[in-house]
Formats: structure tokens, sequence, C-alpha cells
């Protein structure tokens, strides 16, 4: 039996431009819901940072040209993702499986993307894990930024870039063994993971908040 195809290495365009135009239509219907408080130019910036947010940041922490901005593809995608939110946006389940599905989808893949691309460029493992792990979660905290709010990577609930770190993980301990392999693990962990953890309801819980030290004890120790 071959050998998987190695989808960090020679990920199809067709599936770039996919996981692009999925990262957009999600932005862009993030600015299009109720309460949102943005105009059309919110909804494309929006998608321009799901959509694009990956290979950005990828490319920026290894120095590289953004290759997101070198192809007439990619921006298009997201003119696409905009146009498709503005037609058929009110049929467009934001919180649907699907969508859920396609966003777990994207957050595999640039992690993966991200994290062989820096070993491409012969990054130590912990610098590819740093490079996978913003490659996958940038676009979206920066959006939460933009509607002033804590991004969601940082607060208790749902794991999402605890899933990605994992994720990128798995490829790091797969890819010596197959790269195909490994590239299909982590995605599918983080696809799989993703639902799991939304229909179980796991979440990540709050840090207990250290004792103040009493008034004359040493600093950065409490009388017992």
């Amino acid at each position: 039996m071959g050998s998987l195809p190695n989808i960090a290495e020679q990920t199809p365009l067709w599936l770039l431009l996919v996981t692009t135009l999925v990262g957009a239509v999600e932005g862009a219907g993030i600015g299009r819901r109720a309460g949102a408080d943005v105009d059309i130019i919110g909804m494309a910036v929006f998608a321009l940072f799901l959509g694009l947010g990956g290979g950005l940041a990828h490319d920026t922490l290894l120095g590289l040209p953004a290759a997101a901005i070198q192809s007439f593809w990619y921006p298009t995608m997201v003119i696409a993702g905009v146009a498709l939110v503005l037609a058929f946006g009110r049929w467009i389940p934001m919180d649907g499986a699907v969508i859920v599905g396609l966003d777990a989808l994207t957050l595999g893949l640039y992690a993966v993307v991200g994290t062989q691309k820096a070993l491409d460029y012969h990054i130590p493992a912990i610098g590819a894990v740093v490079v996978g792990l913003f490659a996958a979660v940038t676009g979206g905290v920066i959006v939460s930024l933009l509607r002033r709010q804590r991004p969601t990577i940082i607060t208790p609930g749902a794991p999402y870039a605890l899933l990605a770190l994992i994720g990128v993980l798995i490829y790091l301990a797969l890819s010596g063994v197959d790269g195909g392999l490994a590239a299909f693990a982590c995605v599918g962990f983080v696809v799989t993971a993703r639902f799991i953890t939304l229909r179980w309801r796991i979440t990540t819980s709050s840090m207990v908040a250290q004792p103040d030290s009493p008034p004359g004890a040493p600093e950065g120790r409490v009388n017992p």
C-alpha cells in the first residue's frame, strides 16, 4: 500500500483556495451577525484576516514574502467569500455543523502547513511548534481584537488553540515516519476533537488565583 500524499508539502492549490474561501466566509459571516456593528469594509477586513491570516502569519514569522499577496487567486477568494455572505448570508448557518467542520479543517490545515514550512527552513522543532500554532490561530485572534473581545484562545471554553497545539505535536511526532500520515493525523485529530469537545461540552477551566501574601510576609511566599 502506498504512502498517503503529504498535503503539507504538496498541498493542491484548490485545497488552499478552499481553505481561504472558508475562512473568508466565516469572517464575513461574523461581520454580518446582529450586533457586530461593522459596515461592508469591516466584513471584508474580517474575511481578509480569517481567510489569509494563517498564511500571512507563518510567512511573517519566517521572514518570507507573503505568498497570499503574490497570487491573484487568494485575494479573489476573500472577495468571493464576502460576496457569498452578502448574497446568501441569511441562509448560511454560522453555528452549523458544516461551518464548524470547515473551520476545524482550516485550523488543522494551517497548523500542518505552518509547521512544515518552518521545518523546510530548518527551524528547530520548538520553533516549528510556535510557527504552526501562530499560523492556526492568528486570524481568529485578530478578528476578536477588532471586535473588542478577548480572544477565545485565552479564555475558558471549548478548546481551540489547545487542539491546534496537540495537532502540531502529532505532526512533528509522525513527520519523521511518513509526512502524509503525519499531515492527515494532525488534521484528522483537530477536526474530530473539535466536534467531540463541542458535542460533549468539554471546556478548559479558569486558572485558580494565587492567594495574596499577608502583610509582613516575604515577597513571593505565603505563611502557612
